[in-house]
C-alpha cells in the first residue's frame, strides 16, 4: 500500500487549484498597482459627506481598479485646488468643478456630468417682499427688467449679459446685502446649494428668501477633472462612473443624497416656470454629453416618488 501524501505536501497543490478557480478579473486586478487618489478637503470640513466625494468613491469602486482615496491635509478653496492640480505631483489628483472651455484646455475632464447637467439650473435668492414681482415674470422680456447679482469674476457674468439681462457684479456677500436693500433683485444660485446658503445668511440678513416660481436653465455641467497626464486615474473614473449609470447605483445615490434629492424635491422644479438662455461659454465636452447622462423625466419621477 502506497503512503498517503504528507499534509504539508498538499499545500502547493491546493493553492494552485485556488488560483485556477479565481475569476480572470480578480487575477487582473491583483496585478494592478493601487491608484493613489487625493481629493481636496473643502473649507467647510464636510467633504466626505458631499455628493461629489461619495460619487467619486462609488466610481472608483465600480472601476474594478484597486485604489486608496484620501483627503488633502490642508483645506482648499475651489480655485486653490484647481491651481494645485495643474501642477503634476502636487498632492491633489482629482477635483470636481463646473466646466468651461478654459478648464478643459488646462485639465482633463471625465466627460460624464456629476449632477446630470443640474449645475446649469438656477434658482433665485430674493428679498422676501419681491416674491409677487417675481411671480409675475412669465418670459425673458420681463426678467430683463430686473437686475441680477453675479459674483465678481464669475463666469455667469458673460452668460447673463449675452442673454440681454441686467447684471451687477460684486463680491457675493455684498450682493446679499444689496438684495436686502432692494438694489439687486435676484442672485442666481445652484439648486443644491441655495437653500443652505439662505438658511445660513438669514441669521444676519433676515429679508432673504428663495423665489418660489422661476427656474432659469442654461447648458452647463460639472465634471471630475484630473491632470492631463494622469491616464490611469482618468480611465478608472470614466469606467466606474459609466458602470454606475448602467447598473443604477448612480441614480440611487442621486435620489438619496441630501444635497441632490432633498434640495431638488424642495425646489419643486416640476412646478416652476422654466426660462432658458444660451451659454456662450459652452464647451465641446458639454455639447457632446450623451442624453442618457443628463437629468431627464425618469430621474424626475424617481425624485417625486422615491419608493418607485
Amino acid at each position: 500500500m502506497s503512503a498517503s501524501p504528507h499534509p504539508r505536501n498538499l499545500i502547493p497543490i491546493v493553492l494552485l487549484a485556488l488560483v485556477f478557480l479565481l475569476p480572470s478579473s480578480a487575477l487582473a486586478q491583483s496585478d494592478k498597482a493601487p491608484l493613489q487618489v487625493i481629493y481636496p478637503q473643502t473649507q467647510d470640513g464636510e467633504t466626505k459627506r458631499s455628493f461629489a466625494y461619495q460619487l467619486l468613491q462609488l466610481s472608483l469602486e465600480k472601476s474594478g481598479h484597486p485604489f486608496s482615496l484620501s483627503l488633502s491635509t490642508e483645506k482648499r478653496s475651489e480655485a486653490q485646488a484647481r491651481e494645485q492640480l495643474l501642477k503634476q505631483h502636487s498632492g491633489i489628483h482629482v477635483i470636481w468643478a463646473e466646466t468651461s472651455s478654459m478648464m478643459e484646455q488646462k485639465l482633463r475632464p471625465i466627460p460624464i456630468p456629476t449632477h446630470g447637467g443640474l449645475s446649469g439650473y438656477r434658482l433665485f435668492v430674493i428679498h422676501r417682499e419681491m416674491q409677487p414681482r417675481l411671480s409675475g415674470v412669465r418670459d425673458m422680456e420681463r426678467l430683463k427688467t430686473l437686475t441680477a447679482g453675479i459674483p465678481s469674476g464669475g463666469s455667469e457674468v458673460e452668460i447673463f449679459q449675452k442673454a440681454g439681462l441686467q447684471v451687477r457684479s460684486e463680491p457675493l456677500d455684498e450682493l446679499y446685502r444689496l438684495v436686502a436693500k432692494g438694489r439687486v433683485h435676484y442672485v442666481p444660485l445652484r439648486i443644491n446649494t441655495i437653500y443652505s446658503v439662505v438658511k445660513q445668511r438669514r441669521q444676519t440678513i433676515p429679508q432673504l428668501a428663495v423665489d418660489k416660481k422661476l427656474l432659469l436653465i442654461y447648458p452647463s455641467a460639472s465634471f471630475f477633472f484630473v491632470h492631463p497626464q494622469n491616464e490611469p486615474l482618468h480611465a478608472a473614473i470614466l469606467a466606474g462612473l459609466s458602470k454606475a449609470h448602467e447598473d443604477g447605483s448612480f441614480i440611487r445615490l442621486f435620489q438619496n443624497h441630501p444635497s441632490t434629492a432633498n434640495s431638488t424635491r424642495r425646489a419643486h422644479i416640476w412646478n416652476r416656470r422654466a426660462l432658458r438662455i444660451a451659454n456662450p461659454q459652452m464647451s465641446d465636452a458639454v455639447q457632446n454629453i450623451p442624453e442618457r447622462y443628463l437629468f431627464n423625466d425618469q430621474w424626475l419621477a424617481k425624485l417625486q416618488h422615491p419608493a418607485r
